[in-house]
């Protein structure tokens, strides 16, 4: 399982969870009550937005190590994700897009 980083550098929006095998893929953003939790569980006890199967990842640059975590280093960052779902797209950076 991977777990990307999407949105600003300094403050992600959004945690992709991607589960390559399944070709599954959760987004969470954190929400006013989880805000004073730890970094990871601020985002995955906050609001899951979309839980997914989905058919192609594709990122406007290589997603790179988020260096900011010590205690989860195996997280990536991108600026932007697009997700493609039975012929319907998903744009993500600081907000979601259906296109």
């Amino acid at each position: 399982m991977k777990s990307i980083l999407i949105g600003k550098k300094a403050k992600p929006t959004y945690l992709v969870e991607i589960d390559t095998k399944k070709k599954q893929l959760t987004i969470y953003k954190p929400d006013q009550y989880s805000a004073g939790e730890e970094f990871y569980e601020r985002y995955v006890l906050g609001e899951k937005i979309v839980a997914t199967k989905y058919d192609k990842l594709l990122f406007k640059e290589a997603p790179i190590a988020y260096r900011d975590v010590k205690y989860a280093p195996k997280m990536l960052y991108a600026s932007e994700m697009i997700v493609v779902i039975k012929k319907k797209q998903l744009h993500i950076s600081t907000r979601i897009q259906v296109a």
